[in-house]
This record gives structure tokens, sequence and C-alpha cells, in this order.
């Protein structure tokens, strides 16, 4: 009886497990779906397609098309420009700062190479400090140089030389240079595209509020946000 109970366990068992693998049937569901949909690649869609997709005015094959924009400054001031583009910004319009640099001459400098050798260096310190000049020290393009004075005029560091040129060895020449400074100024530019209606608005509202900028309607690289009235 024992081995009667445990032969009908084990035939039991086989047969569990013979009607578990026939009631898992793959789901090709999902795999036919997939193998029904057309898989098609960004270069092959047309033009049309990819502009209904990114935005109409959005650049195809890496290319910014040039589009209306608004140009407003010159600005001296990243305050201001930062004013006006959030002004323009929160109503729905594309707007972000230029900044370009103009060099200015502000003053001259009056410059002389370190020769080569501590004694070298150190006998030409004399000679300076004899004359009543202490010099700073920089490295110019990895050479030792020291600056004598500086002047508001070129005329005023010429006079300079002049008067240090009896004190000095006669194979030392201080020589003059221009010390430049950077100045920053700003430009706020709006894209577009714009109809009449928007292009005069926005006209109206930069002369009203800084009427002495010039605003300017002109050409510009960039991708065109889409949105709606204003």
């Amino acid at each position: 009886m024992r081995w009667l109970f445990l032969f009908l366990m084990l035939a039991n068992a086989i047969l569990l497990f013979w009607y578990a693998q026939q009631s898992v049937v793959p789901d090709r569901g999902r795999e036919s779906a997939a193998e029904g949909l057309p898989l098609a690649l960004v270069s092959e869609q047309p033009p049309a397609a990819l502009r209904s997709v990114v935005g109409e005015g959005a650049a195809v094959d890496g290319e910014r098309p040039e589009l209306p924009c608004f140009m407003i400054g010159v600005i001296d001031n990243t305050l201001t420009a930062e004013r006006i583009v959030e002004f323009f910004s929160v109503r729905g319009y594309r707007a972000r700062i230029n900044q370009q640099s103009d060099e200015r001459v502000v003053g001259y400098q009056v410059g002389l190479p370190a020769p080569d050798g501590d004694a070298a260096r150190v006998a030409l310190l004399r000679q300076l400090d004899a004359a009543g000049v202490v010099p700073e020290s920089r490295m110019v393009q990895g050479r030792l140089q020291f600056v004598l004075a500086r002047y508001a005029s070129e005329r005023q560091a010429a006079d300079f030389v002049a008067g240090l040129a009896a004190k000095l060895a006669p194979d030392l020449q201080p020589a003059i240079s221009p010390v430049q400074q950077l100045d920053w100024t700003y430009l706020v530019q709006i894209d577009g595209p714009f109809d009449q209606e928007m292009s005069s608005k926005i006209n109206a509202i930069v002369r009203k509020a800084y009427p002495e900028l010039k605003i300017e309607k002109k050409l510009c690289k960039g991708v065109a946000l889409p949105r709606g009235d204003h």
C-alpha cells in the first residue's frame, strides 16, 4: 500500500507539471503589434514632419534659419538688460542678452624687462632705488618685467622716461605701453516671428520705458518658439 501511495503521488505531480506546461502560451499580442508598426529614422522624415514635431521655424539638418528679431541697446549695465529680458520673457517672448566688449585705453605704463642673471637684476634694482623708483614685478609672456610707473597720459609717461634715462645704464631702455580696459555693453534680443501689431506693441513698450535706447528690427539666426497672442 505504501508503494502504491507513493506511485500515485508521483503520477499526480507529473500530471500537474504537464498541465502547467501546456497552459503557458507565449504572448504574441505585443510582438505582433510591434511588428506591425513601421520603424522610420529621423533622417527619413520629410522636413514638414520635423517642423511639426520641433516647432515651426526650427532648424533642419543643423541649420539655423534667419528670423525677424528686435535688438534693443546699447545697454551699459546688466541690471537694465536683465529687467528688459524678464519683462518680455514673462509675457511669452523669447528674449536673451548678447554681450560685447570694447577695449579702451585708460592710461600708460613704463616697463623695463628684467635682465638675465641675479647679479644684473640686483644692479638694476639699485639704480632704480637711487632714482627713487620702486618697481612692480610681473610676468609678461613668461619673462620677468618691472613696471616702473603709470600715468594718465602718454606725455607724462614720456617725460618720466626722459628724466630716468640719465640715471640708468645706456643699455636699459624703458618702454611705454598703453593700459587697456574692457568695457562691456549689452544688447537684448527678442526673437520673432512678429506680425505688424506685435511689432508696433514692442516698439511702443521699449520707447516708453527706455527712450534713450535704440530699438532695431532685423534678421537674426535662431529658433523661434511658438507663442500665443500678445
